[in-house]
């Protein structure tokens, strides 16, 4: 049975790789983008721990913030969601500048 996985992984492998590439193309054919693409018209909403990640802190500092209403954040039940563009914005307010 092991060695029954063991030779069909790498077919496994290219099979997804193919299925990747035939959704890809179907998605470029009817003028769809794939998921990943980048909403440049739509605000990006991140999750604590995502925001974290992206500027490189740790999720507590992030929660933190939040609490202090230091920056901008939705909150939709129980889940928090910042906007991306209010957060670079923040970053951007923190730059200390020399005199």
């Amino acid at each position: 049975m092991i060695s029954y996985l063991i030779h069909c992984q790498p077919r496994t492998v290219n099979l997804y790789a193919q299925i990747k590439k035939i959704i890809e193309d179907i998605l470029n054919e009817k003028g769809g983008t794939p998921p990943s693409s980048d909403k440049s018209d739509e605000d990006e909403f991140l999750t604590v721990t995502e925001a974290a990640r992206l500027i490189n802190v740790k999720v507590s500092r992030i929660r933190a913030a939040i609490f202090k209403r230091e920056i901008p954040y939705v909150k939709i039940g129980a889940l928090v969601r910042l906007p991306k563009s209010g957060l670079l914005e923040y970053l951007e307010d923190q730059i200390k500048h020399p005199n």
